[in-house]
């Protein structure tokens, strides 16, 4: 079952939301901490780009706005977040809630 929101159902009552935005969002926040500012956390254009996405697309990931997701341009901007000298794994980008927490959240 899945919804606008990037929430997918799966078996067992799991809910795993795609949750780059987030990611994104604490990179920022930690490159910034660093002496000098740090590396540059790259654009939502720059990595849609990278994985062949429009913008629009990209900014759908970015904001779990999704119901499927193509896991070659995921890798694509996992790579290119690895290129840049970014530690970043799919795990870094994904978020697991039981289904009946989720519900109580809404």
């Amino acid at each position: 079952m899945g919804s606008s929101n990037g929430t997918h159902t799966q078996g067992g009552g799991i809910v795993v939301t795609l949750s780059i935005g987030a990611y994104l969002k604490r990179l920022e926040a930690e490159e910034a901490a660093k002496p000098r500012g740090g590396r540059a956390v790259p654009t939502v254009a720059e990595l849609a780009e990278a994985a062949g996405l429009s913008r629009g697309a990209m900014y759908n990931l970015v904001n779990g706005q999704v119901k499927l997701v193509n896991l070659e341009k995921l890798s694509a901007i996992i790579s290119e977040l690895q290129r840049r000298g970014f530690d970043a794994q799919l795990t870094d980008m994904l978020t697991t809630f039981a289904a009946d927490e989720l519900l109580e959240a809404v």
